[in-house]
């Protein structure tokens, strides 16, 4: 049995986590997903709970609509970036504000990727479920 935990929405367009990149000088992260990464964990880190044991994961991505899609409902999305990346990116963003110990927790991830109905803005809902 699951029982949610954590749960909230995180404005703005879904941002995918990019390769880490190899220079002569060392490794870094896209600067586009560094400083997505960064506003976040400061949204979340207010959060005292680190959660334990199995963890089940469901997040909505709401991507901004495109003006070739005329109706007016949610949309499913087919193009990059794709839904793991997306997926990834909140994956660490929970690890580095300690929403959970690691992210080997999570047994269960439920995800979905759409464009945003014709009178929402972009956004990204999650929910964390511990089981007991």
């Amino acid at each position: 049995m699951w029982f949610c935990k954590v749960n909230g929405i995180i404005s703005g367009a879904p941002v995918a986590m990019a390769r880490p990149r190899v220079t002569k000088f060392g490794t870094y992260t896209a600067p586009k997903s560094k400083a997505y990464m960064d506003s976040v964990i400061k949204e979340l880190h207010d959060k005292d709970q680190k959660l334990e044991g199995p963890i089940r994961l469901v997040v909505i991505f709401v991507h901004p609509r495109p003006k070739r899609i005329t109706c007016v409902e949610r949309t499913p999305k087919t193009t990059k970036p794709d839904i793991d990346n997306l997926v990834k990116m909140v994956m660490d963003i929970f690890s580095k504000a300690n929403v959970w110990c690691d992210d080997n927790q999570v047994t269960e991830i439920h995800a979905m990727d759409y464009y945003a109905n014709a009178y929402e803005q972009p956004h990204t809902m999650y929910q964390v479920y511990t089981a007991l």
